[in-house]
């Protein structure tokens, strides 16, 4: 048992070690990996489940840069009032529909998402938005790995 431990601790270690330095290295957002790298294990491990926690935090970062084109647009119109009308409309029509959207109705990981958009700020460009996207899929690579590992190693 307590070998299995030392294993399982030196796997996690090891495999936090070169996500910290590809992310240093790479200029990409630390913690967005490891926001990923904990949605595998707390949603689920399986393929299945991680492909369907995976679309949920895409969209989620998707529904941020809705918002934010959306709060633009009305700043333009309604001055500093666009951005908390902007998040009333879309998080509120989205907090509605999300429930029907089986198997895709888990809304924490949307907030997983949209705290990733929001904490990261890019641009609302195809390539800032599209790195951040890139994070998430390393961090579930990176955890997609450290589980493969353990169920190799420790077992």
């Amino acid at each position: 048992m307590e070998k299995s431990r030392i294993i399982r601790a030196l796997i996690v270690g090891v495999m936090s070690a070169i996500a910290v330095v590809s992310t240093h290295q790479l200029n990409l957002h630390t913690w967005v990996l490891f926001m990923a790298w904990v949605s595998f294990f707390i949603f689920g491990k399986e393929p299945k489940q991680m492909v369907i926690s995976f679309t949920q935090i895409v969209i989620g970062i998707g529904i941020g840069v809705v918002l934010m084109l959306k709060s633009k647009f009305l700043t333009g119109f309604i001055g500093d009032a666009g951005l908390p009308i902007a998040v009333i409309l879309i998080i509120a029509t989205f907090m509605y529909l999300v429930p029907r959207l089986k198997p895709l109705n888990t809304v924490p990981i949307y907030f997983m998402g949209l705290i990733i958009f929001f904490g990261t700020h890019p641009e609302l460009n195809f390539s800032e938005v599209g790195l951040v996207v890139l994070t998430v899929v390393i961090g579930f690579s990176f955890a997609w790995t450290t589980s493969k590992l353990e169920s190799i190693l420790v077992n």
